[in-house]
């Protein structure tokens, strides 16, 4: 089976899904993370240092989960009401031609942060 797991940001994936995304590697599964924003720079003192540190423990993470892939995303975080929705959708369609997923596993309908909508 082929996971693709589509979250907004560093950790939303292992915060919403890490048992899922465990069971399925259990299972045998390939599963794929694109996180789709920076996660950083919504902050008004963040750093190219502090992008390097949430990418590195990013990808830790998914490595404990055993992820086949990450993909680190470049969307601006926190504003990704600001992109245009068909540039995100672009973006989504092109994550599942790569990765052809049986299961797509993202963030809840009803989240109220913005960039999981």
């Amino acid at each position: 089976m082929n996971i693709l797991v589509i979250a907004a940001h560093a950790d939303d994936e292992v915060l919403g899904c890490g048992g899922t995304i465990a069971k399925y590697k259990d299972q045998g599964a390939t599963v794929n993370v694109a996180q789709l924003a920076d996660g950083v720079s919504s902050r008004s003192n963040s750093s190219d240092d502090d992008l390097r540190i949430r990418n590195n423990a990013a990808r830790d993470a998914n490595k404990i989960l055993g992820v086949d892939q990450v993909l680190l995303g470049e969307f601006p975080d926190n504003r990704m009401d600001s992109i245009d929705l068909l540039h995100i959708v672009q973006h989504v369609e092109g994550l599942i031609k790569k990765f052809k997923p049986d299961v797509i596993l993202t963030h809840h309908s009803s989240d109220l942060n913005i960039d999981h909508c």
